[in-house]
């Protein structure tokens, strides 16, 4: 009788560390002051801190297969479960999207769509203004935050325009922003599609992104 309860035990016991490596690129250098991680490359600089997570991150250095030395950045979080691994993979993500960041970058094109009242869009510095959705005379506002610009093809309001930065966070807030203050709720969906929509997400070298 003792075999089967111990064996289901140790099926129940948590695993005691959890571990992930996100690797530094060439061009890039990161730093790692406590839980804070610092990536920095061509396109600028990017921090962000992890201190709400029980994690411990370090920089280390290895060795690949051609021999030559690379950075790593190794985030460990003991007596992992279920919720706890999903922590890790959530800032491991982060990193890798900091690297891509810093050396690709980050570019959303939108696209208004509207059915006979044309709006208009304009960007002066760091605020974004609407006027004329679907024939309101209301002005809506939306500032784009630092490190988050926006192209000159507003000219013309079919064509799409391209929101970009290092930062994804920002970028896709910044976007999220744009199409919700164009949102209509007392419309069909279906049927009423006025509205700032996202077309295409791409990198800043011009090549279209896997996600």
């Amino acid at each position: 009788m003792d075999k089967p309860i111990r064996k289901r035990v140790i099926e129940k016991m948590e695993k005691l560390v959890t571990r992930r490596e996100v690797r530094i690129p060439e061009g890039v250098e990161a730093t790692v002051n406590k839980r804070a991680v610092t990536v920095k490359g061509p396109l600028g600089q990017l921090e962000k801190d992890f201190k709400h997570a029980l994690v411990t991150i370090s920089l280390q250095s290895a060795k690949n297969a051609s021999g030559e030395e690379m950075k790593k950045v190794v985030v460990e979080m003991w007596v992992e479960c279920r919720k706890r691994k999903a922590v890790v993979m959530t800032i491991v993500s982060e990193i890798e999207n900091m690297v891509i960041g810093v050396t690709r970058g980050y570019c959303f094109k939108m696209r208004a769509c509207y059915a006979y009242f044309p709006m208009m869009i304009e960007a002066k510095e760091k605020v974004v203004s609407i006027t004329s959705f679907i024939g309101r005379r209301e002005r809506k506002t939306i500032e784009l935050p630092s490190g988050c610009t926006i192209d000159n093809g507003l000219k013309d309001v079919k064509q799409p325009f391209c929101i970009a930065g290092t930062d994804l966070d920002k970028v896709s807030l910044t976007c999220a922003k744009i199409n919700q203050s164009c949102k209509v709720r007392d419309k069909h969906k279906d049927k009423f599609l006025d509205g700032i929509y996202i077309e295409e997400k791409t990198h800043l070298d011009g090549i279209e992104n896997e996600f």
